[in-house]
């Protein structure tokens, strides 16, 4: 298989399998803002110890939503492309133990982030973010359109494949292997497809609900499990801007 094609199918995979929920959220609003303020602030955090608190966080709220793999894979990813990034401060001969501890702490920093939002988005899944973003009355009409255009977003992974070859075959090169050049020049249309496909599917559902988007609830966690959620991520936050 080529790496494009892992990269897409992977890609489709974790989102599908991160947005499935087989319950709702009784304070899904709440527990959203827990998890993007916690998501913030591990991004400028610069306590080593608090940002692997939230990686450990994370991995058990992951684990609790049995989308342990899917959570793995992510934040393997980014600890491995912040390395990547900050290789070259390991290697230079200025290195001093400032600048040793400045790397660990951007790595820390993008993993941690990235390992709690998708570990809050694993819990919620894609029917407690809706409920999530409909709740904040602020954002309007586009946090329906973010939500949506989110959940078609793996929808349209394979999509990008087909999308790939068509444009591969109009660059005349001897060359017919696939570049990354070519692939990064597709996410802006799977992007765009994603929105439109949303906006118009959002209207129909409007259009069935008589004006009102309604989303079916299934059974109700329990709402001490949610508190203890949100007040989890609360003390991190704080031990993150200590």
């Amino acid at each position: 298989m080529k790496a494009k094609d892992i990269v897409f199918s992977l890609t489709a995979r974790i989102l599908e399998e991160l947005s499935s929920s087989e319950t709702s959220l009784s304070y899904s609003s709440l527990v959203l803002i827990a998890g993007l303020l916690l998501t913030a602030v591990s991004s400028f955090s610069n306590s080593l110890l608090a940002l692997a608190a939230v990686v450990v966080f994370s991995g058990v709220l992951a684990f609790a939503s049995r989308k342990e793999k899917s959570w793995l894979i992510v934040t393997v990813i980014s600890a491995l492309f912040s390395f990547i990034v900050s290789f070259p401060v390991y290697v230079s001969p200025q290195l001093n133990f400032k600048g040793s501890v400045d790397a660990a702490t951007f790595i820390a920093r993008a993993t941690a982030s990235a390992s709690v939002f998708t570990a809050f988005y694993s819990y919620m899944g894609w029917r407690g973010l809706l409920n999530g973003l409909r709740g904040l009355k602020a954002l309007g009409d586009m946090g329906e359109h973010v939500a949506f255009t989110l959940r078609f977003i793996p929808l349209f992974a394979f999509k990008a494949d087909k999308m790939l070859v068509a444009r591969e075959a109009r660059v005349f090169t001897v060359n017919r292997e696939p570049t990354w050049r070519i692939s990064l020049s597709i996410v802006g249309d799977i992007l765009a497809a994603s929105f439109i496909k949303a906006y118009w599917a959002r209207l129909a559902f409007t259009a069935r609900n008589f004006g009102e988007l309604r989303v079916k609830r299934g059974s109700y966690r329990a709402d001490l499990g949610e508190i203890t959620i949100v007040v989890l991520a609360a003390i991190l936050i704080v031990a993150c801007l200590v």
